[in-house]
């Protein structure tokens, strides 16, 4: 049961991870567009960039619990096909598991170092998420920019929260006794006599 649940939270690091290394892509080709919006027409970059913030979102959305809401909402917020009363409730439950996440993590996180780094993650995620909520009546750049935070946020999050549980399956697992095996539990070797 132990080694399951320590391999998914080495999975699900690598998939925050992986998508890390997107947002930090996407970061870095947002901050870039305004060199290269000679060469190429803003509408075209804006919706390449909606399309990897919606990716994003997805995929960060099956991690866990806490990125399920924020990702929906974020989704639903740069994909602008959804109704104002849809975004307010999505948003309402998006803060909803943030304070819930939080209230969990301070209950069963021991090691006050990693109840603290995901309570700072936990904090930035908000701010994000707050300011998402603002810029929906924003331009198409102001969202897709806060969209980007809150994808940020809650990779730092995930990797917070997870980098707690899997230190914690760590100590459990340093902690739990360790036994040798016996001589008859060793497989015999077979002699095969020389030619």
């Amino acid at each position: 049961m132990r080694t399951h649940r320590i391999t998914g939270v080495v999975v699900s690091l690598a998939l925050v991870g992986g998508v890390t290394g997107g947002v930090l892509a996407a970061s870095s080709a947002s901050a870039e567009a305004p060199h290269h919006a000679i060469r190429t027409s803003r509408p075209v970059a804006a919706a390449a960039d909606r399309a990897t913030i919606i990716a994003q979102a997805r995929t960060l959305g099956g991690v866990g619990h806490v990125a399920t809401p924020v990702a929906k909402f974020v989704e639903d917020a740069v994909a602008g096909d959804a109704q104002a009363a849809t975004l307010a409730k999505e948003a309402d439950a998006a803060k909803a598991s943030i304070a819930a996440t939080r209230e969990a993590n301070t209950e069963r996180t021991a090691n006050r170092a990693a109840r603290d780094a995901a309570s700072d993650a936990l904090t930035q995620l908000q701010t994000a998420l707050d300011g998402l909520v603002k810029s929906l009546t924003d331009s198409l750049t102001g969202l897709l920019s806060a969209a980007t935070g809150v994808v940020s946020g809650l990779v730092d999050t995930l990797s917070a929260l997870l980098g707690g549980l899997l230190g914690a399956a760590s100590d459990t697992a340093s902690a739990a006794p360790s036994v040798a095996p016996s001589a008859s539990a060793v497989p015999a070797v077979p002699v095969v006599p020389a030619a």
